[in-house]
């Protein structure tokens, strides 16, 4: 993904925009952009058209990657409408629904947009060591990832994050953690939010644990399936979201192993 941004010729300091529930692209998007030296900013799943709107115009967003629309938000056709209305906005990619029930992918329709596979496939024209020129000029104090607030008292208001903060932050609670190359972390918690990309992705990342994303959103269910199925021993949640539901709370007997820390 990496070799495909700079394809499209996307330069050091650019932002690009990933809006959509958590999936294995968000990840993928994720350490792509910090490869090449964008700015990642982090959309909320949740914000209607004029925040998506305000949002793209504050940062000078180049990129939007949109999920598959659903039953609660129809992201492509709001895609298509900051395209419309936001002039530094060039391009949009959709994800794909991988044949999920009640997810739409969007189809492109124009020049300015593409499927996240015809994306994928722009790697082919650049080398690899095209990719390491790039890393190779970026500096870890460089701005990295932009994280929005809810939005809930106005607009949303940003705020720039560095490979620094981002990273060292990671490492730090995945020692606290005791993280090792052994373990495996479900995280079903928002990646648009530090929680899930920072303290969820990058404190596993970095201690080379494998992660295991349950779904798009919280389900309580679907939540704790991976942790019986996949012997997830470490789990991100917020107290709310674990306190009834976590298996390591059941008196039950199980025959998967518990997760070790919440």
């Amino acid at each position: 993904m990496a070799r495909a941004l700079l394809a499209l010729g996307v330069a050091r300091g650019e932002r690009i925009g990933i809006w959509s529930p958590n999936c294995a692209e968000w990840t993928i998007l994720q350490y792509a952009t910090a490869k090449v030296g964008t700015i990642l900013v982090n959309v909320n799943p949740a914000y209607r058209s004029h925040e998506l709107e305000f949002v793209v115009k504050q940062n000078g967003m180049r990129m939007l990657v949109a999920a598959p629309a659903d039953r609660n938000s129809d992201y492509t056709a709001m895609a298509r409408q900051a395209l419309a209305e936001c002039p530094e906005l060039r391009e949009l990619v959709f994800l794909p629904d991988a044949g999920q029930p009640g997810l739409t992918a969007g189809v492109p329709a124009r020049e300015e947009e593409r499927t996240w596979a015809e994306l994928l496939k722009r790697a082919d024209d650049v080398a690899h060591s095209a990719l390491k020129a790039r890393m190779a000029e970026l500096d870890p104090h460089d701005a990295i990832n932009l994280q929005y607030t809810s939005g809930t008292t106005g607009f949303p208001k940003g705020a720039t994050l560095s490979h620094y903060n981002i990273l060292n932050n990671g490492y730090s609670i995945g020692e606290l953690l005791e993280y090792t190359e052994h373990d495996r972390v479900v995280l079903p918690v928002p990646f648009y939010h530090c929680f899930g990309m920072v303290i969820g992705n990058l404190a596993a990342l970095s201690h080379g644990c494998a992660t295991i994303i349950p779904g798009r959103g919280f389900t309580p269910p679907r939540r704790w399936k991976p942790s019986r199925t996949s012997a997830g021993r470490h789990c991100t949640a917020c107290p709310r979201c674990s306190s009834r539901n976590s298996p390591c709370r059941t008196s039950r007997p199980t025959t998967f192993p518990p997760c070790a820390r919440g």
